[in-house]
Protein backbone atom coordinates (compact mmCIF):
# COMPACT_ATOMS: atom_id res chain seq x y z
CA UNK A 1 0.00 0.00 0.00
CA UNK A 2 1.75 3.73 -0.96
CA UNK A 3 2.08 5.95 1.77
CA UNK A 4 0.00 9.19 0.67
CA UNK A 5 2.23 12.20 -0.09
CA UNK A 6 1.60 15.43 1.43
CA UNK A 7 3.34 18.52 0.41
CA UNK A 8 3.71 21.80 2.07
CA UNK A 9 2.38 24.95 -0.16
CA UNK A 10 1.89 28.47 0.74
CA UNK A 11 -1.18 28.56 -1.86
CA UNK A 12 -3.27 25.64 -3.49
CA UNK A 13 -1.48 24.50 -6.52
CA UNK A 14 -3.47 24.42 -9.79
CA UNK A 15 -2.47 21.42 -10.79
CA UNK A 16 -0.74 18.49 -9.27
CA UNK A 17 3.16 18.44 -9.15
CA UNK A 18 3.20 14.61 -8.84
CA UNK A 19 0.62 13.93 -11.81
CA UNK A 20 -0.41 16.46 -13.21
CA UNK A 21 -4.00 15.93 -11.77
CA UNK A 22 -6.85 18.04 -10.89
CA UNK A 23 -6.09 19.98 -7.13
CA UNK A 24 -9.25 20.39 -4.96
CA UNK A 25 -10.31 21.33 -1.48
CA UNK A 26 -10.89 18.48 1.19
CA UNK A 27 -13.43 18.28 3.17
CA UNK A 28 -13.65 17.07 6.78
CA UNK A 29 -16.25 16.77 8.71
CA UNK A 30 -19.72 15.03 8.45
CA UNK A 31 -20.70 14.60 4.75
CA UNK A 32 -23.80 15.57 3.61
CA UNK A 33 -25.35 13.97 0.18
CA UNK A 34 -24.33 16.90 -1.68
CA UNK A 35 -20.98 15.93 -0.46
CA UNK A 36 -20.83 13.11 -1.69
CA UNK A 37 -22.19 14.19 -5.07
CA UNK A 38 -19.59 16.79 -5.45
CA UNK A 39 -16.86 14.24 -4.26
CA UNK A 40 -18.53 11.60 -7.13
CA UNK A 41 -17.89 14.69 -9.51
CA UNK A 42 -14.42 14.80 -8.19
CA UNK A 43 -14.82 18.84 -7.08
CA UNK A 44 -14.06 18.11 -3.46
CA UNK A 45 -12.42 15.02 -1.57
CA UNK A 46 -13.64 13.86 1.29
CA UNK A 47 -11.57 13.93 3.94
CA UNK A 48 -13.46 12.14 7.20
CA UNK A 49 -14.66 13.44 10.07
CA UNK A 50 -11.63 13.02 12.04
CA UNK A 51 -10.12 16.54 12.15
CA UNK A 52 -6.47 18.01 13.51
CA UNK A 53 -4.57 20.94 13.80
CA UNK A 54 -2.19 19.72 10.76
CA UNK A 55 -4.43 18.18 7.97
CA UNK A 56 -3.93 19.11 4.38
CA UNK A 57 -6.19 21.56 3.25
CA UNK A 58 -5.85 20.27 -0.85
CA UNK A 59 -5.55 16.77 -2.43
CA UNK A 60 -5.25 15.41 -6.23
CA UNK A 61 -8.17 13.44 -7.09
CA UNK A 62 -6.13 11.34 -9.48
CA UNK A 63 -2.85 10.49 -7.01
CA UNK A 64 -2.30 10.01 -3.51
CA UNK A 65 -1.20 13.32 -2.98
CA UNK A 66 -2.40 15.69 -0.51
CA UNK A 67 -0.79 19.81 0.03
CA UNK A 68 -0.75 21.03 3.55
CA UNK A 69 -1.41 25.17 3.97
CA UNK A 70 1.74 26.29 5.80
CA UNK A 71 3.36 30.38 6.10
CA UNK A 72 6.28 31.67 4.18
CA UNK A 73 8.23 31.27 7.33
CA UNK A 74 7.44 27.44 7.63
CA UNK A 75 8.21 26.76 3.91
CA UNK A 76 11.75 28.20 4.48
CA UNK A 77 12.40 25.93 7.60
CA UNK A 78 11.98 23.10 5.21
Amino acid sequence: MNTPKIIKVEKKPKICPNCKGKVVKILYGEPTDEAFEKSDDKKIIIGGCCISNDDPEWGCVDCDCSFLKVSNKELDQI
